[in-house]
């Protein structure tokens, strides 16, 4: 059986494939494919990789998201409570983000949209979306909705307070 190997001049998509050399960093994020998998490199156990070599440098799937402007999920969040603690929930949501991206560094906040009466979050995977409404809800009660249209790749989750 052939294995095929990353070398520099291939492309990232690799990463992630049977018989890719491991380990992969991303050039823009720091994230590390190492034992079959992404992970955040504070998370990555101290130490050298079973098959250790000098790493990689790529773009992982989550920075050519970012790039292409390619969102999985938007997080809406509005109300007179929201208006009221904008500071205390834009600290929350980033907070939440960073707890999540420790587990998953593919799921990440891509841009902020800021207008009267309500803030829109797009994120990187329907995960993260999905996580940041369930956790609003939870820390300040409101009502969560999400949205998986059939075939559609994109969460669209919202959450209202008054």
């Amino acid at each position: 059986m052939r294995m095929n190997k990353i070398s520099a001049s291939q492309p990232a998509e690799k990463a992630g494939q049977a018989g890719a050399a491991e380990p992969v960093v991303c050039r823009s994020c720091g994230a590390v494919y190492a034992n079959g998998d992404w992970t955040s490199a504070r998370k990555l156990r101290a130490g050298r990789h079973p098959r250790w070599q000098p790493a990689i440098m790529v773009t992982c799937p989550a920075c050519k998201k970012i790039e292409k402007g390619a969102v999985g999920g938007y997080v809406t969040i509005s109300g007179i409570f929201a208006t009221v603690h904008g500071d205390e929930i834009d600290r929350f949501v980033e907070n939440e983000a960073e707890r999540i991206a420790e587990d998953d560094p593919l799921s990440r906040i891509m841009r902020r949209i800021e207008s009267t009466g309500h803030l829109q979050i797009e994120t990187s995977t329907q995960h993260l979306a999905r996580c940041l409404g369930t956790a609003l809800a939870k820390a300040f009660d409101g009502e969560a909705h999400c949205d998986l249209t059939d075939g559609s790749k994109v969460a669209h989750v919202t959450w209202h307070r008054d």
